[in-house]
């Protein structure tokens, strides 16, 4: 063998030119990858937003519907509420005058029997059922037929120049304007007592 050739038969000159066209290849593949483009991340597939159903709207509307009836109805019940609140506090206010008024007439009116020491006792015991129903006794009558009853003790009264005392009562079903109505009524007559009443 000459000294220029290698142990494997190739010279130095041939094994040169093998490792440079190694090289070359090395460095060409390395260019080729690193200018080749990325590849771009995939986007994951985002959650969806779950979907809004409107099936159910119909029925949230009409119960909302009922829902606003409803408040308009209480809240014309309440108004009404209101005003026959006022409307009685007023009449209850004008019963108190009509009462007020009507014992101011104690002190100016005629004296009584038992006063003036003519009669002993009271006349009647009188039960007020309504504006013009009245029991004396056991027995039921208008003012009429309670007057009608009583005619000559009340003409000797009057000859006497008293009045003829009487207890009224007032049935717990009689209203608070029929029980006035039917004082009064009795006033005209009778020197009226009430005693469940005598504290008023």
């Amino acid at each position: 063998m000459s000294d220029r050739q290698s142990i494997i038969g190739f010279t130095e000159a041939e094994l040169g030119f093998f490792v440079a066209i190694l090289l070359f290849a090395f460095v060409f593949e390395h260019r080729v990858n690193t200018d080749k483009p990325k590849p771009q991340p995939t986007v994951q597939s985002v959650e969806k937003a779950p979907t809004l159903k409107f099936e159910n709207l119909p029925d949230l509307s009409l119960e909302l519907n009922k829902s606003s009836a409803r408040i308009k109805e209480l809240e014309s019940l309440l108004a009404d509420s209101l005003l026959r609140r006022s409307q009685l506090a007023s009449q209850s206010e004008d019963l108190q005058k009509q009462i007020n008024q009507l014992k101011g007439l104690r002190s100016r009116q005629t004296p009584t029997c038992i006063a003036k020491k003519i009669e002993k006792g009271f006349l009647l015991d009188v039960t007020v059922q309504s504006a013009n129903s009245f029991v004396t006794g056991e027995k039921l009558t208008d003012l009429d037929g309670l007057l009608n009853s009583v005619e000559p003790r009340l003409e000797a009264a009057e000859r006497e120049g008293c009045v003829e005392s009487v207890r009224v009562f007032y049935s717990d079903r009689v209203s608070t304007s029929d029980s006035l109505v039917a004082r009064r009524a009795l006033q005209q007559y009778f020197y009226i007592v009430e005693p469940e009443r005598q504290g008023d």
